[in-house]
């Protein structure tokens, strides 16, 4: 089981990143693509990743403009949105609009509160959010 999945475009992988190791150093279990290579490698990912984003407790998505144009993440999305609507219950998916993307992922509703992220200052600050938000739903 994982505290966190992250869902991102392969050119956020930087923002990924920070936040993964952040998030794994300070104690939780995060599903990150690269945290998990070996185990990946020559695996079906149709199969393999939506297992894992069905295995966390949250999944942080990094919506940028690019997020919501490639195929793999809209696949990504639809297993997220669909293992939301299974839950019956809010709090699973935890939007980041990354600088000006659009406020809209396709579907999510827009009612579900969300963070930005325009600067890379702010970055330290959305990781201890996310910290916070993991530790109050242990």
């Amino acid at each position: 089981m994982y505290d966190l999945a992250l869902s991102f475009a392969g050119e956020d992988r930087d923002i990924a990143e920070k936040i993964a190791v952040e998030v794994r150093n300070k104690g939780f279990n995060v599903f990150y693509d690269f945290f998990e290579q070996e185990e990946l490698w020559g695996e079906d990912l149709t199969i393999a990743l939506p297992k894992r984003y069905r295995n966390a407790r949250f999944c942080v998505v990094l919506a940028s403009d690019i997020y919501l144009k490639k195929m793999w993440t809209k696949f990504e999305r639809q297993v997220i949105v669909e293992h939301f609507l299974k839950l019956g219950a809010s709090g699973y998916v935890l939007p980041v609009f990354l600088g000006n993307a659009e406020q809209e992922l396709p579907g999510i509703s827009k009612l579900i509160g969300y963070r930005t992220l325009r600067d890379l200052k702010e970055l330290p600050d959305l990781i201890d959010a996310i910290c916070r938000k993991l530790a109050l739903v242990k």
